[in-house]
């Protein structure tokens, strides 16, 4: 399989690279059989993109797989995850709600939580937290709407976290995005200056997620 991927794109300019479908059993490490080919053929200028089925893939992909290589290899290889801006924390909407009483009990806990937690992240995003959203109103309150909704006046601009990711995305030899994000974005990756390798794990998953994201309800 790293045979078939490699050899597939290494030498663009004596043959044109297919696209290929490749199926592989379960827990024989195929994230590592793919990963591996491609460390040798991305570039700053030229990324792969994987998309995944999970955000618990993305994880497993940044935090076990890309480690892994590169503890082994001669180089080495950069990756991000980039998610949806609601995973991000709104550093403006935190602020302005830091001092404003609410009627939960668990409000003042949270945010203490997240105070202490903004002195470690590194990339703002929610889910370090591993709070219940759906019990915790006030992070949807914080939670990130987009850049194209940032006042660069605003004190918080240049520390932006979904900013700092999305300029750190651009130096990444791998970047990593569930098939939400990459049905959601993929116009950003289009207007990136070089097509980058685009690799679809969990690909039966993908038409589900694209239906489910395209439907329309009368």
């Amino acid at each position: 399989m790293m045979n078939l991927i490699y050899n597939n794109y290494a030498d663009p300019q004596h043959h044109d690279a297919k696209t290929m479908v490749i199926e592989a059993p379960t827990g024989i490490g195929k994230s590592l059989g793919y990963c591996l080919p491609f460390s040798y053929l991305v570039s700053q200028q030229k990324p792969v993109v994987i998309s995944t089925s999970t955000t618990y893939l993305q994880f497993q992909l940044q935090n076990q797989t890309i480690p892994m290589l590169n503890q082994e290899l001669p180089f080495e290889i950069s990756s991000i995850i980039l998610k949806g801006a609601r995973h991000y924390i709104d550093l403006y909407k935190f602020k302005n709600l830091l001092f404003v009483p609410d009627n939960s009990h668990q409000t003042p806990f949270v945010k203490a939580q997240i105070l202490v937690w903004l002195t470690m992240t590194t990339t703002g995003d929610l889910d370090e937290l591993h709070l219940n959203v759906d019990q915790t109103p006030f992070v949807w309150k914080i939670q990130h709407t987009g850049v194209r909704w940032l006042d660069p006046s605003e004190p918080f601009y240049e520390d932006d976290f979904l900013r700092y990711n999305l300029k750190r995305a651009k130096l990444a030899d791998f970047i990593i995005v569930n098939h939400t994000y990459l049905i959601k974005n993929w116009q950003y990756f289009k207007e990136l200056p070089v097509k980058p390798y685009l690799l679809i794990d969990e690909t039966q998953q993908f038409a589900e997620t694209a239906i489910k994201n395209n439907q329309e309800k009368n």
